[in-house]
């Protein structure tokens, strides 16, 4: 599942436990990610309705969106002996929603318990690396329930897990419907690229509305692939931003999943952003 492969360094502290000053830091920044992403309805999530011909599928994917942010931020520092000092960061941001009908049983077990791990500094490559999620689920009689990620998450018992949490959707029933997002926020040196994301066209369930869209710095190197009949993005520029986009309509479920993706059947779109200099 996508949620798990990103939040691989995901969320905040349990309520109760005392916070560090990252922990606090931490805090503030979900609070102004979930204002950001669910603050403001966005009417490509309006629809909660399932088309006739999707309604023996386990799950329904109403809309699926995907969007790449990269930009860069610098930071001065003053020194006796150097002067003047400028360190370029990049800064990167990969925010994935979707909202998800339940329609049997078997949808109902795969999205009824999440698992991640809590949040975390990543060494070496990224200088910081913080994962954010929301969860709000839709009741079939239209009543909204957004879950408290830190009241449900529970902390695995041992030592060796002590950084693993599960999360359990309380009273989650077939019909229901979940609006979920993730968000990955990286920093990286300015003399590292970032790892190179790929975006595979097709899934577990069939997907009504599908968008994929970047807002990368137009001073960066941006190297895009598609491969399998994945189609071209449409490109625009202005300027301070590349911008890229995609929509699709009623993407089939794609049987097999990893098993194609790794036989390179499945339509996919590979992109690249490289640092820039400047000036």
């Amino acid at each position: 599942m996508w949620l798990i492969a990103l939040i691989v360094c995901a969320l905040g502290p349990v309520s109760g436990l005392a916070q560090t000053k990252e922990e606090k830091k931490y805090t503030l920044r979900a609070e102004e990610v979930d204002e950001e992403i669910m603050g403001t309805k966005d009417p490509f999530f309006a629809v909660n309705a399932v088309p006739a011909n999707y309604s023996s599928a386990s799950a329904v994917i109403l809309a699926k969106k995907i969007e790449l942010y990269s930009d860069l931020k610098s930071k001065v520092r003053f020194s006796i002996f150097y002067g003047k000092n400028v360190t370029n960061i990049i800064r990167y941001s990969l925010t994935i929603r979707e909202k998800i009908k339940i329609q049997d049983k078997n949808a109902l077990a795969e999205y009824t318990e999440f698992t991640f791990n809590k949040l975390r500094r990543q060494s070496s490559f990224f200088r910081k690396s913080a994962a954010f999620i929301g969860i709000t689920v839709i009741k079939q009689d239209g009543s909204i329930k957004k879950i408290d990620i830190d009241d449900e998450a529970v902390n695995a018992a041992t030592e060796e897990e002590k950084d693993k949490y599960k999360l359990a959707i309380p009273g989650l029933q077939v019909g229901d419907i979940i609006d979920i997002y993730s968000r990955v926020e990286k920093e990286s040196s300015s003399d590292n690229p970032i790892e190179p994301l790929d975006i595979v066209l097709g899934g577990d369930y069939p997907i009504i509305d599908y968008f994929f869209s970047t807002r990368i710095r137009n001073d960066f190197a941006v190297i895009y692939t598609t491969s399998n009949g994945a189609p071209k993005p449409v490109e625009k520029r202005d300027e301070d931003f590349i911008y890229l986009s995609m929509a699709f309509k009623d993407i089939q479920k794609t049987p097999d999943q990893l098993w194609l993706y790794e036989k390179r059947e499945l339509p996919v779109f590979r992109i690249n952003i490289f640092p820039g200099s400047y000036g």
